[in-house]
């Protein structure tokens, strides 16, 4: 990243910028994850109750 040192302060922060989407883009990734796991298994464990139910009450 060598470049003039009296280039214009526009690219800096377009870099800034870039490397700011990029987290963001990397923490919604890691956080994305959990959240539809943890929809998953509350779908599933709802699902079984649901069913639990369901065969107890034709018994």
């Amino acid at each position: 990243m060598e470049g003039p040192q009296g280039s214009s302060s526009s690219d800096e922060k377009e870099l800034v910028q870039g490397m700011r989407d990029k987290k963001e883009h990397v923490i919604r990734k890691t956080l994305f994850v959990p959240v539809v796991i943890g929809i998953g298994v509350t779908v599933t464990a709802t699902v079984e109750l649901e069913l639990l139910n369901f065969s107890f009450n034709c018994e």
